[in-house]
């Protein structure tokens, strides 16, 4: 599942223990991913130097970044809706973020190249 999908739109569906569903897409391989379930949107282009993040409502949030091998490399939390994280001390690769905040959670991948 999820193997040769190719940049384009990609629409999923997830069915919880409950049965309930939720369904959306996604773009893939762009520079600018949005999470259209919670209005999340992470801005990274070549994330060399910081990943920008804007979040739909204020309050405190906080996003946690993971390498490919699961493990966490970085904790932040902060309030506002935009914020910035540098992650230029990071290797190079693809990682995913947890983005935690107003009882919802968004998870997203970058490339630091």
């Amino acid at each position: 599942m999820g193997e040769n999908l190719s940049a384009g739109i990609a629409t999923f569906a997830i069915e919880d223990a409950n049965g309930c569903t939720i369904e959306g897409s996604i773009y893939l391989e762009t520079s600018l991913e949005e999470d259209v379930m919670h209005g999340v949107v992470i801005f990274y282009h070549t994330a060399t130097q910081a990943v920008n993040i804007k979040y739909p409502h204020d309050g405190s949030k906080s996003i946690s970044i993971f390498d490919s091998s699961g493990r966490l490399v970085l904790t932040e939390s902060f309030a506002g809706r935009n914020h910035s994280i540098p992650v230029s001390f990071l290797a190079v690769g693809v990682y995913n973020t947890h983005l935690v905040g107003n009882d919802e959670i968004s998870i997203q991948k970058f490339l630091r190249e």
